[in-house]
């Protein structure tokens, strides 16, 4: 494409200005004529009508046919201005009415060139005078090396300028292309606006009053209950007698108390054992026996200590000592019993809660025990002696806080 060059630029001027001059007087007369004739100029000027010949609530938009000097065909112009008809197509059908150039050429008197109008107030006294609400004008020409094509969208009854874009390109080809996308940005302040998205509402949080303050707090009454497996071991020796009695024991721990403040409980402690047919290995006088016994070994020990809780795992440490003992019981049901001695207890494990109060857990436990007590030699001749007892075992705790 290129432009064409038409001979003088003053007489080119002149012939525009009279050509306008030409329109105006056109309309004007027109104007007058159709006052006299029919009053479909008065009500047609700013209302549309529906098929069913009523008013019509939409509003009116028409496109006049691009202007311009570039040297193109008229079927080309008519081309790009139904380019920018369709695109005012997209407008929502049900508020806007787009005028054919065959309904806006019968309102006007005949032989109107809609093509001749090409300033601002011509173009909106044309569409006043089709009855449009809206009116789209244009123009074609060359800058800097591109083919344009600019296009204006008035309202007709205040004759403002709404909006203004303009599509660009190497050749007709690439600037059609790029009208399109154009004319729809034209047309884009009359579009609907969607509602604003409605911000994100924060959760609710309802809050339930805590009826029992002392839920999963390890404060006030404690009571620990705690049974499982364990291996004892009691030895002891005096002169050349040593003894030594072993075996799988079953554990028991039962701790009462109170919270000092909260996870840290002050409690006594009953701890201890009971050995079923223990493992007797004794050594007299260089002999040495081994086998087992019939009856029961039982340990026994009660201590004042204290547990404390780490509450972010409900991890517990507990610790008690006092006194200690030891007794047997034969099958025949003899008894023999050791004296009053010393023993610890030391307890480490991990609870979960399965209620308001109530927790549960695994813990291992060890304690140590040394009492007085007496050997027999081969010989028949008791000896006093201290025996020491280690216990060591895996619990299962149920405790209420």
């Amino acid at each position: 494409m290129r432009k064409v060059h038409s001979g003088r630029p003053g007489l080119r001027q002149a012939s525009a200005l009279a050509l306008l001059a030409g329109f105006i007087t056109a309309l004007a007369s027109s104007r007058d004529a159709s006052a006299q004739a029919t009053p479909k100029a008065s009500a047609g000027a700013s209302t549309a009508r529906d098929e069913s010949g009523g008013p019509s609530p939409r509003r009116v938009v028409a496109v006049l046919e691009l202007t311009g000097e570039v040297n193109l065909t008229t079927f080309e112009y008519e081309s790009l201005t139904d380019d920018v008809r369709g695109a005012a197509l997209a407008l929502p059908p049900e508020q806007f009415l787009i005028m054919t150039r065959e309904s806006m050429l019968a309102m006007l008197p005949p032989g109107t060139d809609l093509a001749q109008c090409s300033e601002g107030q011509c173009e909106v006294e044309a569409g006043r005078r089709v009855g449009a609400d809206l009116v789209v004008a244009g123009a074609v020409w060359w800058f800097a090396g591109d083919l344009s094509v600019s296009l204006k969208l008035f309202d007709t009854a205040s004759a403002a300028l709404l909006a203004q874009k303009t599509a660009s390109g190497a050749s007709l080809a690439e600037a059609r292309d790029r009208l399109n996308q154009a004319a729809l940005a034209l047309f884009a302040p009359l579009m609907p606006q969607a509602p604003p998205e409605p911000e994100p509402v924060p959760p609710i949080k309802i809050v339930v009053p805590d009826t029992d303050p002392g839920r999963h707090r390890h404060d006030g009454f404690l009571l620990r209950m705690a049974v499982g497996p364990a291996y004892v071991r009691e030895t002891g020796s005096s002169s050349d007698v040593s003894e030594t009695v072993a075996g799988a024991s079953m554990a028991l721990s039962l701790a009462v108390g109170a919270a000092l403040w909260d996870n840290f409980v002050l409690n006594l402690d009953l701890f201890g054992g009971v050995v079923y047919t223990p493992t007797v290995n004794s050594r007299s006088g260089g002999e040495t026996s081994s086998g087992t016994v019939s009856g029961n070994l039982s340990t026994y020990g009660v201590g004042a200590g204290f547990t404390w809780y780490l509450t972010a795992a409900n991890l517990l440490i507990g610790v008690s000592a006092g006194p200690a003992w030891t007794s047997f019981k034969g099958q025949d049901g003899s008894t023999s019993r050791s004296g009053v001695g010393f023993g610890s207890d030391i307890l480490l494990g991990k609870e979960w809660w399965i209620s308001d109060n109530w927790g549960m857990g695994a813990a291992v436990q060890s304690y140590l025990m040394s009492v007085p007590g007496a050997t027999t030699d081969i010989s028949g001749t008791s000896a006093s002696t201290r025996f020491l007892v280690l216990g060591v075992g895996a619990l299962l705790t149920f405790t209420y806080n």
